[in-house]
Formats: structure tokens, C-alpha cells, sequence
């Protein structure tokens, strides 16, 4: 129900609080509503009308059964910190109550100019200013019902609101009273205005407003099934080979950010938030709705290793680095603003993030055996076997000696994630429609190095093992393996046929898999890729289907055109020509719309490209600093990029948006 209660100045005050009265008594007696049915929400003055409401019912001897408040107007005057600091920022600006546009004067003043003497409507404001329901951050809060409150840091109220917030807290804790979930609920958000839920730009306002009042559950256990409705919207899930969301074909046209968690911290050499919101900013311009981001990055006992990406997120087993984590949680507070989900990646098969290999070495004291990665300084590859360590890495899920103890160790890891609560939002990541989906690992890689079959019942032990205990905290998202899935239908069917795995995963790489040719500048290289290309996602979706999953091509990439004046290490100047590139995304976004499931032939429910760099350049010269293209760094910087000029191969994904249609 909405009220359209009689507004100020034509009304004076208390016209609205009647008006609102005459509503509560409307549900309670014609409608037969029980008070602790009836959660009255309001924004600004509309929170202050709720709080004054509340207070009316109180005094009648009975209550709510919740308050959801909205930048609530909580007092009258303009005298704490916010409304001097954030003045410039926010739209709301303080005012002095003799002027006769304040909408204190409006409220309170007289009912003509004729009446109107600035001394006496002060001199009234003063002495009506501490009333609690004018104010209600001047009423008995003791017995306040459960309440949401919801503000920015960059309003100008938000002083007020937060001593609101501890005064009631105080009082409720004064009384002595538990009543289950906590009777005040203050959750900040980092950026917007005043009622940012309904001025601010995109989807997240309102998204995350509206899904934290099926989280905040305020009518309690006797409603688990109403609740339960609204826990579920905004989620992500799998029907057939479709993904939905809201009730619509949730088509995925992604892009993989990786680097968003230490981008998003608050401080430290990796921060850079304001290239964050300007580089989901460009991706949602471009109908990008998924990023694919990390959650896990490991730290080596013996030293910072080389090709690595730091801070990183775990130090050592179970201990984290809590600012980066903060990152992490800023991040994931962005995307419902810019309506875009996230797949969250919970390991890596490779070093670059520390990885499984990096568990393995906690687990057995010895270095990592590295592969061939890239040297920044003589701008070549160089290093070790890559057999070598594929059996190194291969032994967090096949030596038993180690097993129970890097899986404990990842398990951990896991509740770790899913259970945070999220510290700028306060939603749990388990409970937060922003990710919409849970991977497992980066890229794990077959056990092909052991007789008859017991690689694929290794591999499949750890991923139905471990997508299980997923499932047993989080029965919300999907969840996924985040395989390349480039080993055939035997494979294929190893690492999706667990129950317990919701989404395919498959990722296409022409030039590493020798398909691609990148000093070929005709087209007969790139053409031949394409064929593969088909012919991969052909085959992943038909295999998709069989198990009844939805696929999304979670990887695909290609380097810069690497000819003429830009050959060698040339192609990763952010100059060089992205002919070769274009023409393979545009084969790729075809490919994709055509084995969906709304063609009627396959599973394809989308994909995203490798890797979004926006505002991220690469070094002018060598250097081993760390420089957070898209390029993880043991790769050249500036590889696979996309950037925020590269507007061609932009306008080609946007296409990708549309493919499910």
C-alpha cells in the first residue's frame, strides 16, 4: 500500500502524521491486518512520517511490526558534522527555518505570508524542535521494532542518521531486551545522495534495497515462506540450459576483470577505485551485465615469488589480509549499480594469484617448480618444464599424502568467502544477488599422468567434494568448475556431471592451443581459429546438454595484430591494430547466439572475454612493478587487453548482450 498523505505548505503539520494514522487503522480494522503484519517503509521526510507513526501507534498501546527507513529525516536542525562537510556533494542542503522555502517553514510556519514574522517562526521552531515527532531522534527508542536503515556517507543527513542509530542501540541495550535479529539495522553505503535508492543512476539503489528487506526477514520465523519469496529475487539461477533472473532469460555477456579486488582497495600500491567505477561504468555502457572477478590470491612462505600478483588476499592458511578483503567487499557493493553480476573464482590452477600450486607448497614445505612465464626485464619467456609443474600442481588433488590437508585448507577458504559479511553493504556473500555464481578454480587442469582411470576419479572426487560443500552453505548461486574444458566429451563429463555443479564452464584460446598464428596478417590464421572456435563451442554445448546444464564460454581472447611496424613485443602497445581480434569476437559473439538455448540448439547461455583493462596501460618501458592490465603478470602486459578506446571490439561484445534474444 502507498499513502498519499496531504503535503506541506498547503498542509500544515500534523495533516501528514492523521493521514498516515487514518491508513494504519484502514489495515488494521477493515482489512484485519495484526500490527506486527504492517511494516511501514518511507524515504526521507516519508522515514520521519514512519518514525512519528510508530510513535502515535505506541502510544495507543501497540506497535509494528517493522521500519524500513530510507535516508530518514530523524531531526530538525543542521547543526552535526555532515551537514557542513557534505555540502558541496550532496543535493539537500542545509537551510535556516525562517526561510520561507525551508521545509521546516513550510511545515511549521503560518498558513499565509501575511502572518509571517522570521522571529516568531524561529522562536516556535525552537521551542517545537526537540519534539520526538518532529524529531524523532529526541523519542524513548527503547522500544523501537525491528528497523532498516539504509544511508550514504555523502549525505548530508548521515550525522544525523548515525546518531540516531546509536542512540536508539543504546536505549534497546539499556532495556535489556534481545529480540533475535537486533531492533536497528544502519547500512552505509559508500557513495550516492540523499535517497540514493531512487535518484541514483542504474540498477543498484534500487536492487539492493530491495533485496536487503527480504534479507532483513523483520517478521520473523512464522513467515520463512514470504521470506523466502524475497530472498530469492535478484538471484541468478539455472532452468534447463537457461539462465534467469527475475523470471527472464538472464543472458551473460561478460567480462573477465580479475584484478577488481586489489583494484578496489581503499589504500595501497594496487588501489585505484575511481578506475573501477570509471571502467564499469564503460562496461555497462556496452550492455556488459557479468564480471568474472577473483576471490582467492595466496602468499609464498619463502618470500615474494616471482610473476605474482600482491597484496594478496590469505598471507598463509587462514589468515587474511583484511584491507584487501575490504576491497573485495567494495567491489562487489558497485555492481548492482551498474545492474552486472559476478562470477567469483574461490582458486587458481595457476601462479599468478599464488594458485593450488601454492597450497601444495604450504603443505609440503618445498618451492614451486615455475613453468615458462614471462620476464619483464628482457621482455621474453623463460623458466622451468611445464610437465613439471603441471605434476607439481596436479598433486592438490591427487597425492594423497596431502590431500585432507590442502582440501581443509581450501574448505576453509571457501566458508571464509561465503560466509563474510560484506562490509559495506551487510549482506553476506552467500546471500547477495550481486554474484552469480561460484567457481571453483581457474582453469583445473586433467590427471593424465596415472594408469587406467584413476585421474578422473581424483579430479572428480575434488569437485564433487568440494561444489557439495559449496552447496551445504549456499543454496542461492550457481556454481561452477571454471574449466577450459578442451579435453573432449570424457573430460567434459568428469568435471560437470557432479549434482552438486549447476553451470558448464569452457574457455577457447587459439594461440595458445597452436590454432592462431599471430604473424600471419592474412586472414587464413585467424579463419582457421574461428573454425575451431566453432567447432568447440558446438561440441561444449551439446555436451552441456546432455547433463541438462547451461554453458557460458567463461574465457576467449586474442592479442593484438603482431605484423609490420608492430611485430614482436610491438603488439602489446596499446597502438597496435586489433584487426585479427575483431573479426575472431565477432565470430565468437555469433557462435555463442547461435548454440543458445533460445535458438533451440544448445546450451550456450553466454560468455565473456579475456580481459577487460579500461583505464589500465601498459609500462612505457620494462619493469617488474606490477601494472594491473588485463594481462595477469606472468604474461606480457597489454596481450590480451581490451581497453577503454578499443570502441570497435566494444561495439562487437555489446552485441553479446543481445545474443540471447
Amino acid at each position: 500500500f502507498a499513502i498519499e498523505y496531504r503535503l506541506a505548505p498547503e498542509f500544515k503539520y500534523p495533516t501528514q502524521l492523521y493521514d498516515a494514522y487514518c491508513a494504519y487503522t484502514y489495515l488494521r480494522q477493515t482489512l484485519g491486518y495484526s500490527s506486527q503484519n504492517i511494516v511501514v517503509a518511507g524515504d526521507s521526510a516519508g522515514g520521519n512520517l514512519a518514525l512519528a507513526l510508530w510513535q502515535l501507534v505506541r502510544a495507543q498501546g501497540d506497535s509494528l511490526g517493522a521500519l524500513i527507513l530510507m535516508s530518514p529525516r530523524v531531526d530538525i536542525s543542521y547543526t552535526r558534522d555532515s551537514w557542513r562537510t557534505n555540502a558541496e556533494i550532496d543535493y539537500l542542503q542545509p537551510e535556516h527555518i525562517s526561510n520561507i522555502q525551508s521545509s521546516v517553514f513550510m511545515l511549521l510556519g503560518p498558513h499565509s505570508l501575511a502572518e509571517f514574522k522570521a522571529e516568531s517562526v524561529v522562536s516556535y521552531v525552537n521551542e517545537f524542535g526537540s519534539d520526538p515527532f518532529l524529531a524523532p531522534i529526541n523519542a524513548n527508542l527503547s522500544e523501537l521494532p525491528p528497523t532498516l536503515i539504509q544511508a550514504s556517507k555523502l549525505e548530508t543527513m548521515y550525522s544525523d542518521i548515525c546518531e540516531f542509530t546509536a542512540r536508539a542501540t543504546a536505549a534497546i541495550e539499556q532495556r535489556g531486551e534481545n529480540r533475535g535479529r537486533g531492533s536497528v539495522e544502519l547500512q552505509v553505503f559508500p557513495d550516492g545522495v540523499h535517497v540514493f535508492q531512487l535518484v541514483s543512476s542504474g540498477m543498484r539503489g534500487v536492487e539492493v534495497f530491495w533485496y536487503n528487506i527480504g534479507v532483513f526477514s523483520p517478521l520473523g520465523a512464522s513467515h520463512k515462506h514470504d521470506t523466502k519469496v524475497l530472498d530469492d529475487r535478484g538471484f541468478v539461477t539455472a532452468n534447463g540450459s537457461r539462465l534467469m533472473r527475475n523470471g527472464s532469460t538472464y543472458h551473460v555477456s561478460g567480462a573477465n576483470y580479475w584484478q577488481a579486488m586489489n583494484l578496489g582497495m581503499a589504500d595501497g600500491p594496487s588501489s585505484n577505485r575511481l578506475r573501477v567505477l570509471r571502467d564499469l561504468e564503460t562496461l555497462a555502457s556496452y550492455g556488459i551485465n557479468m564480471v568474472r572477478i577473483m576471490a582467492a590470491s595466496e602468499g609464498s612462505q619463502f618470500g615474494t615469488a616471482p610473476d605474482r600478483t600482491y597484496p594478496v588476499l590469505m598471507d598463509s592458511p587462514g589468515i587474511y589480509n583484511e584491507a584487501l578483503f575490504e576491497g573485495l567487499d567494495w567491489v562487489l557493493a558497485q555492481l548492482p549499480k551498474y545492474n552486472m553480476t559476478a562470477t567469483v573464482t574461490l582458486a587458481n590452477y595457476w601462479t599468478w594469484s599464488g594458485g593450488i600450486p601454492q597450497y601444495v607448497s604450504w603443505a609440503t614445505d618445498t618451492e614451486i617448480p615455475y613453468p615458462s612465464q614471462w620476464e619483464p626485464l628482457k621482455q621474453i619467456f623463460e623458466g622451468g618444464d611445464y610437465d613439471t609443474f603441471l605434476a607439481y600442481a596436479n598433486r592438490f588433488y591427487a597425492d594423497e599424502s596431502i590431500y585432507h590437508v590442502v582440501q581443509k585448507w581450501y574448505k576453509a577458504h571457501v566458508r571464509t568467502v561465503l560466509e563474510r559479511v560484506n562490509t559495506v553493504t551487510g549482506i553476506r556473500y552467500k546471500d547477495d544477488p550481486a554474484i552469480m555464481a561460484w567457481e571453483l578454480m581457474n582453469e583445473p587442469q586433467i590427471i593424465d599422468n596415472v594408469d587406467d582411470d584413476a585421474g578422473e576419479r581424483l579430479l572428480f572426487r575434488w569437485i564433487d567434494d568440494s561444489a557439495k560443500y559449496i552447496r551445504s552453505i549456499d543454496t542461492h548461486h550457481l556454481v561452477t568448475t571454471g574449466a577450459e574444458s578442451k579435453n573432449g566429451a570424457r573430460w567434459f563429463d568428469v568435471m560437470h556431471r557432479s549434482e552438486h555443479i549447476t553451470l558448464a564452464s569452457c574457455h577457447f584460446w587459439p594461440l595458445n592451443w597452436g590454432y592462431y598464428n599471430s604473424t600471419d596478417p592474412t586472414n587464413a590464421s585467424v579463419d582457421y581459429s574461428i573454425t575451431k572456435m566453432r567447432d568447440f563451442v558446438r561440441s561444449n554445448s551439446a555436451w552441456a546438454q546432455e547433463l541438462g546444464l547451461p554453458a557460458v564460454l567463461f574465457e576467449y581472447g586474442m592479442m593484438r595484430d603482431n605484423w609490420g611496424e608492430f611485430s614482436g613485443v610491438g603488439a602489446y602497445s596499446p597502438d597496435a591494430p586489433v584487426s585479427h581480434r575483431n573479426r575472431f569476437y565477432r565470430a565468437v559473439v555469433d557462435c555463442v547466439r547461435e548454440f543458445s538455448a533460445s535458438t533451440g540448439r544448445g546450451a550456450m547461455a553466454g560468455s565473456a572475454f579475456w580481459a577487460y583493462s579500461g583505464l589500465g596501460r601498459p609500462p612505457r618501458a620494462p619493469t617488474t612493478a606490477l601494472t594491473w592490465t588485463g594481462d595477469p603478470p606472468h604474461e606480457p602486459p597489454g596481450w590480451n587487453s581490451v581497453y577503454d578506446k578499443d570502441v570497435e571490439t566494444l561495439d562487437i561484445i555489446r552485441l553479446s548482450s543481445h545474443a540471447g534474444i
